[in-house]
């Protein structure tokens, strides 16, 4: 979750004239084409600059970012954005050299990866303690019921 608070104050800082900044790179530095085509991973889309720059000039594309449905992360995404966020250079301080715009999508992409990840630690947790709450609550039902009838009888 710190990594995640962290993306959404770099994301949040993000604005229109950083997202045009990198759309403006008819031929970007390796790195910036690399947070982009890990970000095209998770939008499902072409890793490509082409298609990167298509999305960057989307009206929505930093609402997307935002608001992105973490909890749908597949782990063949995953498995993709692995091989960036293995790469020795996909950090976000060392990807700010190149492009401080491109700092805050890099932040996150690690943070998507890294909440991917412990979601699927957490999800099937989650979803027992559910079951164990509906089950408590069907267990308290009855015995309130067995007390009205205690009382009564």
């Amino acid at each position: 979750m710190p990594a995640l608070e962290a993306a959404e104050v770099a994301l949040s800082a993000l604005s229109k004239k950083d997202v045009s900044e990198i759309k403006a790179f008819t031929k970007p530095p390796p790195l910036v084409e690399m947070v982009m085509s890990a970000v095209m991973v998770f939008f499902k889309a072409e890793q490509t600059w082409s298609e990167a720059k298509r999305r960057l000039g989307d009206a929505g594309f930093l609402g997307g970012l935002m608001h992105y449905e973490k909890d749908k992360i597949t782990d063949g995404m995953l498995k993709k954005v692995e091989k960036f966020t293995n790469d020795k250079s996909f950090f976000p301080d060392i990807v700010a050299k190149q492009s401080v715009a491109a700092k805050g999508l890099c932040m996150w992409v690690r943070a998507m990866q890294q909440y991917g990840v412990v979601y699927r630690t957490v999800a099937p947790k989650r979803e027992k303690v559910k079951r164990s709450m509906e089950m408590l609550a069907k267990s308290q039902a009855a015995l309130q019921q067995s007390r009205v009838y205690c009382v009564f009888n």
